[in-house]
């Protein structure tokens, strides 16, 4: 049996928020990863799955991470836009 991987939903001291961890041991109440423990509520079951509260949690992820690329990309640019 394969292990959905999981994406972690916000930053703490070893993990980002939507990285992506494939390797991983399920153990109560959250997941082991390596010597780093992640409590159920720091990531999100990538399955078909997902639950409306696991949708809305990787959507919001998606919408921060694009804003604030484009937002670099905008303020970056050398050009003035009309």
């Amino acid at each position: 049996m394969t292990k959905d991987p999981i994406i972690i939903k916000e930053n703490s001291a070893f993990f980002r928020t939507g990285q992506i961890i494939e390797s991983y041991d399920a153990i109560d109440n959250g997941v082991s990863v390596g010597d780093k423990f992640l409590h159920e509520d720091q990531y999100v079951v990538l399955n078909e799955k997902l639950s409306r509260d696991d949708e809305k949690a990787v959507r919001e992820m998606i919408r921060q991470y694009l804003k604030t690329l484009l937002w670099n990309m905008y303020t970056k640019n050398s050009t003035i836009l009309p």
